[in-house]
């Protein structure tokens, strides 16, 4: 895990609170995934940072086991493009800020979500979602550090 020098996360929203999070590159090839993704979405994402050259917003990591919580589009489409190192926010399930809800109507516990990533056996597309409170920014990224 390396700290990302002289990059901050820029505001986003009304509940953003400056300092509160801290946003890492972490290697590609080490997280992981929990979830499946759609390929229409991965597709529309690499277009969009390969447009942009430059990163925005960080995936969400579980600190224990590398587990990717929040950002399995983001994940895939940096892998697609080639890139090993892709920022993050690190947290665990411990942590009070981070909130774990569902977008399919289902009940998850963090060990199902945890269970996922050491088995290898992902759950749908959009299955859990992960809140954090307050919200986290973005950083900007030149795709060239993240090569």
């Amino acid at each position: 895990m390396n700290q990302l020098a002289n990059v901050a996360l820029r505001p986003q929203g009304r509940d953003f609170q400056a300092g509160v999070y801290t946003a890492v590159l972490l290697d590609t090839d080490r997280l992981k995934p929990t979830e499946l993704v759609h390929e229409d979405r991965v597709r529309a994402l690499m277009t969009k940072i390969r447009k942009a050259g430059i990163w925005r917003a960080p995936i969400l990591v579980e600190a224990t086991i590398e587990a990717i919580l929040d950002g399995h589009h983001r994940w895939t489409a940096a892998r697609r493009l080639g890139l090993r190192w892709v920022p993050a926010i690190v947290l665990t399930y411990g942590d009070p800020r981070l909130t774990l809800s569902s977008w399919n109507g289902e009940i998850y516990r963090p060990e199902d979500v945890i269970a996922a990533a050491r088995s290898g056996r992902t759950m749908p597309p959009k299955s859990t979602r992960h809140i954090l409170e307050p919200g986290v920014g973005t950083v900007r990224v030149a795709l060239e550090q993240l090569h």
